[in-house]
């Protein structure tokens, strides 16, 4: 399960509110077997995350969406 939290340029690239918004997907989640797991903070409008890391969120240790999908283990 893939979640790209959007819009990441409206509340300033706030770490603490992008953590707040994972802690109630993982809620929402847990009732639901996944095998994986990936949240990502994006700003499709400024292009943040999407294609390339940026530099907005550099407490973000992801990869880019983009990047991740491509290289996504689907055997399973």
């Amino acid at each position: 399960m893939v979640f790209a939290v959007n819009k990441m340029d409206l509340i300033h690239y706030d770490k603490d509110k992008f953590d707040s918004i994972c802690k109630g997907i993982k809620r929402l989640i847990s009732e639901f077997d996944f095998n994986s797991l990936y949240i990502i903070p994006v700003s499709a409008t400024e292009g943040d995350n999407i294609t390339k890391k940026t530099k907005n969120m550099p407490w973000f240790d992801g990869q880019p969406l983009l990047t991740y999908l491509e290289n996504i283990d689907i055997s399973d």
